[in-house]
């Protein structure tokens, strides 16, 4: 989900005429999010998802974990990716958790996938640990603590992506302290001073946080 990108406009289009264009079904799927959702942007769209295919082309992740599945788009993305791993997905939003399950179903993943209606709050504590990857794309003002949460699940040489993390420049802008904005702060700052981490936040979309369990 991202407010405003923090990239130039003319930068996010001639980034994306640089990826191979999505399928019909993940067209489809964008066209249903926009005509049925309130914040159709909340999806990740086809940069976010190529930044994904490439991680996990590098490291094949066995078991996943998604913080915010809203329709389904990165969802379907990393399940593509990643045609070995079992993924575990939550969605709070009923309606959005309706999308998802229906293309899931269409994309001949859902199989593999395990999508909760629920908080990560409600879903994290019932899985068992190890995760390769943890993909956080949730409620932003609840990302210290799914950091919190998902540290217990990361073994040694786990990938952590966050989505969203430059909050379109918020975070660096001091005259701007509102809850989800002050919560980013933290969940950067957290990550930044954490030995056990490895981490950096490149400027690709919103920000996207790339940490590595050390």
């Amino acid at each position: 989900m991202h407010p405003v990108s923090a990239e130039p406009l003319d930068l996010q289009i001639y980034l994306e005429s640089t990826l191979k264009p999505d399928d019909g079904l993940l067209q489809r799927l964008v066209r249903d999010t926009y005509a049925h959702t309130v914040h159709p942007r909340m999806l990740g769209g086809p940069v976010l998802a190529s930044l994904l295919r490439v991680l996990v082309a590098l490291r094949p992740p066995r078991r996943i974990l998604e913080i915010g599945t809203f329709t389904g788009y990165t969802t379907i993305q990393l399940a593509r990716a990643a045609r070995d791993a079992e993924i575990w997905t939550c969605e709070p939003v009923e309606a959005h958790a309706s999308i998802a399950a229906r293309y899931l179903e269409e994309a001949r993943v859902a199989a593999r996938v395990h999508l909760a209606l629920a908080t990560a709050q409600e879903l994290i504590p019932t899985l068992v640990a190890p995760f390769d990857l943890v993909f956080l794309d949730g409620d932003k003002a609840d990302y210290p603590e799914y950091l919190s949460l998902v540290r217990p699940l990361l073994p040694v040489g786990a990938l952590l992506v966050a989505d969203n993390t430059l909050w379109g420049g918020k975070v660096a802008n001091s005259a701007v302290n509102d809850a989800r904005t002050e919560a980013l702060r933290t969940f950067n700052s957290l990550l930044a001073n954490d030995p056990e981490f490895t981490t950096s936040i490149l400027p690709v979309r919103d920000g996207v946080t790339l940490a590595v369990r050390c």
